[in-house]
């Protein structure tokens, strides 16, 4: 009979197998869905008359409402399975980035934004959540890296696409970008409905894994719940010093992120004096290399187990790079500086949700992992806006990147300096108030 680390082995093979090519995909074709107003800014924002400020604004909006709707997300995907509230939100945001195709002028483009990110909220911090039904932790970095890697595939696709479709303006009388919000909102709806039939809530719910491969996978799940200090209710989790730690340094990184991905086409238009097409798919040429970061960071950082210092030191590299391309004059210097900073930031950000998600589990888990994430992605509010801000005012991006650098380097001296045993354990003494381990550590 096979001993338990055999089996463990097996079931967590089997299901990284199983799960991981459809679990990146959706978030492919969320990322595309979330991101692609970057590439229609080339030809949108002239053809409404946005604004730089106005399109920052715009571009963050979704990020606002993302937060404000990802906690209750959560918990309902907790509550109902994953897969029943995983394909609803696919359905519901593939619906409403199709309808993108409809704005006429700012305020219908802050509308649709905003109804998008009510659409989307839960979607990334719900896949993690479902991670630790699947995973256990010395697996569960490497699930969410190679799921992370969807990020950097749906940049590089985007720009592709976004060259492609750019080109269709006139084509039945719409704009080029019209087409593209149509042709990429179409699978999430179709990805809905095979979700819906073949997502598995959980490993009980599966015939692929033999019965001592599940017991196997429960009683190891079970185990590292059990060394756990689970708060008695969800708002302690959601006031823990630790929580809220980690999720100001993903705001402040988040800034770095998606002021740089969502400014990104226009910043590398302006650089070379490229068209629209040729701007898509040059700025797609960082996330392709950004992969392969991602990759080696994430088996450095699964030798080592330091996984703070895997988020903290490519994220300082980030900063560097983007401090560089603010003022660089030269477009190469300038192109490079963006791919080292896009690489440095999206292996920061891969590995930084390993952290929250070993420091409680269950309900708990759902809750934190989606605070962490919500408030983290406030920074999708404030990054392309400063952006945008900055551009607007002095008619460059520099001031606007070397701001997002700086924030990029405060978040990671944030997640460097946390005590280790705040990182590694979540036992929290009963008799003491939520956090006070964490003061006296620090």
């Amino acid at each position: 009979m096979e001993d338990h680390a055999a089996l463990l082995d097996s079931s967590t093979r089997i299901a990284f197998r199983r799960l991981m090519p459809l679990l990146i995909l959706m978030y492919v074709v969320a990322c595309i869905d979330k991101a692609n107003i970057s590439y229609a800014a080339l030809r949108m924002n002239d053809d409404l008359h946005l604004s730089p400020a106005a399109f920052g604004l715009g571009a963050g909006l979704y990020f606002i409402v993302y937060t404000a709707l990802e906690v209750p997300s959560n918990l309902l995907l907790h509550r109902y399975g994953a897969r029943r509230w995983i394909a609803r939100i696919m359905l519901s945001w593939g619906v409403v980035a199709l309808l993108m195709a409809a704005v006429s002028g700012p305020w219908s483009f802050y509308t649709m934004r905003m109804l998008l990110g009510a659409a989307e909220a839960g979607f990334y911090p719900g896949i993690l959540f479902y991670l630790t039904l699947w995973f256990p932790q010395r697996e569960r970095a490497r699930a969410m890296v190679w799921f992370t890697t969807g990020l950097p595939v749906a940049l590089v696709a985007g720009g592709v696409l976004a060259s492609a479709l750019l080109s269709l303006d006139g084509v039945l009388g719409l704009h080029g970008w019209q087409w593209m919000f149509i042709v990429e909102g179409v699978p999430a709806i179709v990805l809905a409905a095979y979700v819906f039939r073949r997502l598995p809530d959980g490993p009980d719910h599966v015939s692929w894994l033999s019965a001592p491969q599940r017991d196997a996978l429960r009683a190891q799940l079970a185990a590292e719940a059990s060394a756990q200090t689970l708060h008695p209710r969800i708002a302690l989790v959601l006031t823990d010093v630790r929580i809220l730690r980690l999720a100001f340094a993903l705001f402040l990184m988040m800034m770095g992120n998606l002021g740089l991905s969502l400014w990104l086409p226009q910043i590398v238009r302006q650089a070379g004096g490229f068209d629209p097409a040729r701007a898509s798919l040059v700025a797609a040429v960082p996330y392709a290399v950004t992969t392969l970061s991602m990759i080696v960071n994430a088996r450095y950082a699964a030798r080592s187990g330091k996984r703070h210092l895997h988020v903290a030191v490519p994220a300082l590299i980030g900063a560097a790079a983007l401090a560089i391309s603010a003022y660089a004059t030269n477009t190469a210097v300038a192109l490079i500086g963006v791919t080292v900073a896009a690489s440095g930031i999206l292996s920061a950000i891969s590995m930084f949700f390993s952290i929250p998600a070993s420091l409680v589990s269950g309900a708990q888990a759902a809750a934190a992992i989606a605070l962490v994430n919500s408030l983290g992605n406030l920074g999708g509010f404030a990054g392309p806006y400063v952006i945008g801000l900055a551009r607007e005012a002095a008619g460059s991006f520099s001031a606007g990147l070397a701001i997002l650098a700086a924030c990029l380097a405060v978040g990671a001296l944030i997640v460097w300096t946390m005590p280790l045993r705040a990182v590694a354990t979540a036992a929290v003494p009963s008799a003491s108030p939520v956090g006070a381990a964490d003061e006296r550590a620090g």
